[in-house]
Parts: structure tokens; C-alpha cells; sequence
């Protein structure tokens, strides 16, 4: 695909409409939110579609059957009568997507520009410190670090990425685009926005993203016309379309000045804009795993709620809810004769007040006699919750276990320490995961990052403190480990390195303080070897006072 789509297509765009047909599912099972996912599944198991709340993928709120009939699934099943709908939800699919957004990105990613460094030490200054090291960045990596990391905080990056991570595991992806507006409240910087996977279509050649578009309904009349705005991310270009069509179909490309939503896009004869003029993608969708067992050729991403975890999350509903109905079906109530009947006026029946203190007599026949007895009698039935209650935690761990995750108990909760070691045993499905989930955000957060700098640069020209133009580097993303192990175990960990001789100073530095760069872990070794009474090695040799060549030892 280059530029815009033509006009007449099908809608979604031709490879996008079997991975957008489930997305409706998955989203009902996100929101939590009965009245879609009665809708969802509803109108599913008539074979039909049926009128819900709105979403991104139907903004009239009409719910199609596109997947098939699902007429054994607990919310397919409808409230017959007057009766009210009873069913509940336990909110394990949220739990889900939270839980792989915090694995990913609760601890705070590692953003660093790869820019110029000093070849060698500097000078020493009066206090005998080098005034730069080897390794370390030049003023000009400094200043465009700087840079990044203010408009990043700017951007609420680290926020935004937990929201993205969040809405990928439930519908499979998630897309980032940089943007800018010269002429609104924030003109003096780029910006990186979300787009969740029911509004994006990534363009793949050979396994390898080319182009993102993006697109939203801009209007949406009563007649069924719909209006599309299509934003396509290709080639260091954004272009812009505005499209006139249905449900189903693209329909045609107007001009941009039919809507308000676009009228204001300067764009070129192509309708582009163009961001970078040496290329390269200006935009991103990040699979949140592969391959796709739903369709293999898929190469957006797939969600964590499958359809195997989908169906355990029904069940989990239906469950519950049968155990609240046994709960309310087992509330105490009175069995009242007759006799203690109060009647009412003409047309008004009988009542009995519950709250009533004091009671009249009342002539009962015996107990042996038919009909005698006490008038009013208690009747309870027995609950079985505790039963109810292991099925219900049997059936959330295995939805967790589907999805990829582990199914443990938080551990260090009976007052013991817990190792590092011991807390990736337990959460062994966790890490797993996480790692994969990684290979796929790592590059293409690098990858959209340098583009990042590269248009700040390009349509900014920020400068340092010194007024000299920041320079645009590459960018390298690493991520945190989930689990950070204690200084004692890394302690030991240097011990036997040091006892076996399998390790420099260096290495033994690095591997206590894992957070540390070359240049801190550098100024530790020369401390370490200033306090063992080593000597400079700048000044030992022929040059300096120490043992020289043939001076022997």
C-alpha cells in the first residue's frame, strides 16, 4: 500500500476484517460492562445483531454476529417475561490486562540517547577528580538527553505506556503516533499519542511494518453515512483522507474541507504531510504477541483473551452468579397462617407487617388437629458457598494460567523473607511472558523514538542552555528487571566470581549495582583501588614513580 486506500473498498480494508470481527468480544469482556456483553453475545446467539451500547468498531451501537451462534454461552442466555437480568460479572479480564501492563511497565523503562562520547579521561581539576571520564557523554549527548527526557515527561510517557500495554493484552495491539500543532496550546514540541487496535491498520511486507493507518468517525447520521477521517504513517509521510461511506464500505474520498475535523490539515498535492524527509515511520503497532492461533497469517497480534479464555471467563460468570441467587434464595422467611393475615379494604388483600410488636390472640387449633400448629414458621435454605467459592478461584486460575500468566498467590504474605529466586519459581508463567512481550514493544518503542527526536529536531530546533542546536541521535530502550534481586544475593554472586578469578574489579562493580552505567561504575573502581593503596595507573611505568621495564621486582 502506498498513500491513501482507494476509493469503493471494503470496510475494515481487505486482512483486517477477520482480526476486527472478534475485537467487539474481547472489548465487552474489557469493559465488564453487562449491557455489552448481553449484546454482544446476544445478538450473536440469535444469529442477527442487536442494538448496545456504542463502541469505537460500531458507533451506532448495533452489535453484529459476525463469529457465529454462541447459544450455550451464559451471556447469550436471555431474561424471559418481566423477570429482572440477574446476571453478574467478576471483573478477571480486567484483572488480566492490568496485570500485563504493570508486568511491563511498572518499573520505569531505561530511555537513553546514543550519542558522542569522551575517548579518553579528561584532566583532573584542584580536587584531583577527572573532569569528564572515558565512555562518558559529551555535552552535546547530554543536552540531548535532557531534551528527551523533558518532552517524554511532558508527554506522560511512562502513563501512557501502562494504558496501551493495558488495552493491547484485551484486543491484541496497540499503535503510537507522534504528532505536533504548530497552532494549538502545545506548539513548542512533538507529541506521542495512543491509538488502540480498534481504530489502527498496520501494513506488513514480509513480516516487517511499513505503515501504520489510523482512523476515527468524524460523523455518523441517521441516514447510516459515515464519514472516516484516515490517517496513513508511511515513509517518513502522514497522509490525510476524508471518506464518505457505510458500515461496510470505505466509500469516497472528499476533500478535507467537508469537515470540521480536517479542514484545517495543510497537506501537500498528495495529501501528505511530510515529517522526515530521509524517511523512516513516524508511527507504530506493537503486537502484543504472536503468532495468532485465531488466524496465523495475522501479523497485528493477538490477545490475551483467546477463545478458550473467553469461555472460561463465561463460566466464571455464570458461577457467580449462580452462587449470589443461592445466596438470595437462601434468606430466612416466614411462613404465616392465614389467621395472622390482616385484611384491608375491599380490592386491597391481606397484609401482615413484619415490624409489628405486639399481636393479638388468636385462637389456633391444637397441634394434633388439622391445621393446628403455630402460625408462623421459619424456613432457610442451606447455602453452599464455600463450594461455590473453590470453583470459582479454580476457574479464575485457570483463566490466568490460559492467558499466560501465573496463577499464584502473592507470596511473602506469612511473614518470611522471600529471595529473588524464590519469586521467580513462583511467578515463573509471569516472567515468561513478560519476556516475550518484550521482544516485541523493545524495538519499536526504539525505533519510534529515534523518529521522535529526529522531528522535534526537524520542525523545533531546540536548544541548549548554551543556545547551540541539539543534535538528533538514535535512542536505546531497555527495560527494568521485574523482579530486583537483594544486595545480599548479588553480594554473594561477586564473592565466588572474585574467589574463582572470573572477574575484574570492573565486573565485580557492575554486577552488585546493575543499575549503574560505565562511567559511575568506573569512578567506583578507582576508588576502590585508591583505598587498597593502588597507584594511579596514569602515573605507573616509565613515566611515573613506580616499577618500570628491567627495573625487576
Amino acid at each position: 500500500m502506498s498513500g491513501l486506500p482507494a476509493n469503493g473498498q471494503p470496510w475494515p480494508l481487505s486482512g483486517n476484517a477477520e482480526r476486527y470481527a472478534r475485537m467487539p468480544r474481547q472489548d465487552a469482556w474489557y469493559s465488564g460492562d453487562p449491557a455489552r456483553l448481553a449484546a454482544v453475545y446476544g445478538g450473536a446467539a440469535a444469529g442477527g445483531s442487536s442494538n448496545g451500547p456504542p463502541t469505537t468498531l460500531n458507533p451506532s451501537g448495533t452489535v453484529k454476529a459476525v463469529i457465529g451462534a454462541v447459544r450455550s454461552a451464559f451471556w447469550a442466555s436471555r431474561s424471559t417475561g418481566e423477570e429482572a437480568d440477574t446476571r453478574l460479572h467478576l471483573p478477571t479480564p480486567e484483572d488480566i490486562a492490568r496485570h500485563s501492563a504493570r508486568l511491563l511497565f511498572s518499573e520505569r523503562l531505561n530511555v537513553r540517547v546514543i550519542g558522542p562520547v569522551h575517548e579518553a579521561d579528561g584532566p583532573k581539576d584542584a580536587a584531583g577528580e577527572f573532569t569528564f571520564r572515558k565512555g562518558g557523554p559529551k555535552p552535546e549527548t547530554v543536552a540531548a538527553q535532557a531534551r528527551l527526557d523533558k518532552i517524554l515527561g511532558l508527554c506522560k510517557f511512562d502513563a501512557l505506556l501502562l494504558a496501551a500495554a493495558e488495552i493491547s493484552s484485551a484486543l491484541g495491539s496497540t499503535g503510537l503516533r507522534i504528532a505536533f500543532n504548530k497552532d494549538g496550546p502545545i506548539s513548542d514540541r512533538p507529541m506521542i499519542a495512543r491509538v488502540d487496535a480498534d481504530a489502527t491498520l498496520p501494513v506488513y511486507s514480509w513480516g516487517q511494518l511499513v505503515g501504520v493507518m489510523f482512523w476515527q468517525v468524524v460523523l455518523h447520521d441517521a441516514n447510516g453515512v459515515i464519514w472516516r477521517h484516515i490517517e496513513m504513517h508511511e515513509g517518513g509521510k502522514v497522509y490525510h483522507g476524508l471518506y464518505k461511506g457505510d458500515n461496510g464500505t470505505l466509500g469516497d474520498r472528499q476533500e478535507l474541507t467537508a469537515n470540521a475535523a480536517t479542514e484545517r490539515l495543510k497537506v501537500d498535492a498528495e495529501g501528505a504531510i511530510t515529517l522526515l524527509r530521509d524517511g523512516g515511520l513516524t508511527a507504530t503497532s506493537i503486537p502484543n504477541m504472536l503468532p495468532d492461533p485465531m488466524d496465523r497469517r495475522n501479523n497485528a497480534g493477538r490477545s490475551d483473551f483467546t477463545p478458550t479464555v473467553m469461555g472460561l471467563f463465561d463460566t466464571i460468570d455464570r458461577v457467580f452468579t449462580q452462587m449470589m441467587d443461592s445466596i438470595e434464595d437462601a434468606k430466612s422467611r416466614l411462613l404465616v397462617s392465614e389467621s395472622m393475615l390482616e385484611k384491608g379494604k375491599p380490592g386491597q388483600g391481606k397484609t401482615f407487617d413484619q415490624n409489628q410488636r405486639i399481636f393479638t390472640s388468636l385462637k389456633v387449633p391444637p397441634p394434633e388437629k388439622e391445621g393446628g400448629g403455630l402460625p408462623i414458621e421459619k424456613v432457610q435454605f442451606e447455602m453452599h458457598v464455600q463450594e461455590y467459592l473453590q470453583a470459582i478461584d479454580w476457574l479464575v486460575r485457570q483463566a490466568i494460567q490460559a492467558a499466560g500468566y501465573s496463577p499464584g498467590t502473592d507470596v511473602g504474605t506469612a511473614g518470611r523473607d522471600v529471595t529473588a529466586t524464590e519469586i521467580l519459581d513462583d511467578k515463573a508463567d509471569d516472567m515468561a511472558t513478560r519476556d516475550v512481550k518484550i521482544r516485541y514493544w523493545q524495538p519499536e518503542l526504539q525505533a519510534l523514538l529515534t523518529s521522535f527526536v529526529a522531528v522535534d529536531v526537524a520542525e523545533f530546533a531546540p536548544r541548549d542552555e548554551t543556545g547551540k542546536l541539539i543534535q538528533a541521535y538514535p535512542v536505546e530502550v531497555t527495560f527494568a528487571d521485574a523482579i530486583q534481586p537483594a544486595k545480599l544475593e548479588l553480594a554473594t554472586v561477586a564473592k565466588a566470581l572474585k574467589e574463582a578469578g572470573a572477574a575484574s574489579i570492573f565486573s565485580l562493580v557492575s554486577t552488585v549495582n546493575p543499575e549503574w552505567d560505565a562511567t559511575t561504575i568506573g569512578i567506583e573502581v578507582d576508588r576502590i583501588l585508591e583505598e587498597a593503596g593502588f597507584v594511579d595507573p596514569a602515573t605507573f611505568g616509565m613515566a611515573g614513580a613506580g616499577v618500570g621495564p628491567g627495573d625487576g621486582v
